[in-house]
C-alpha cells in the first residue's frame, strides 16, 4: 500500500504543470521491472493515454501525434 501512494505521489509532481506552461505530453520511461506498475497508474490515471514502446520511443511519439 505504502509504495502505491509513493508512486502516485511521484507522478503527481513529475506532472505537476508549471504556471503559464502548455503541457501536452508527458513522457515517463519505465524499465522492464517497471511493466507491473502501469497497472496501477492506470487504475490511478484512468483519463492518460499511455504509448509502449519497447526501443526507440522518438518515431512512436512523433507518430501518437
Amino acid at each position: 500500500m505504502l509504495h502505491r501512494k509513493c508512486l502516485i505521489s511521484t507522478i503527481r509532481l513529475l506532472c505537476k504543470k508549471a504556471p503559464g506552461s502548455d503541457v501536452q505530453r508527458v513522457f515517463i520511461k519505465l524499465y522492464g521491472t517497471g511493466d507491473p506498475l502501469l497497472g496501477m497508474i492506470r487504475e490511478e490515471f484512468p483519463e492518460t493515454k499511455m504509448v509502449l514502446s519497447i526501443r526507440h520511443p522518438k518515431p512512436s511519439l512523433i507518430s501518437f501525434r
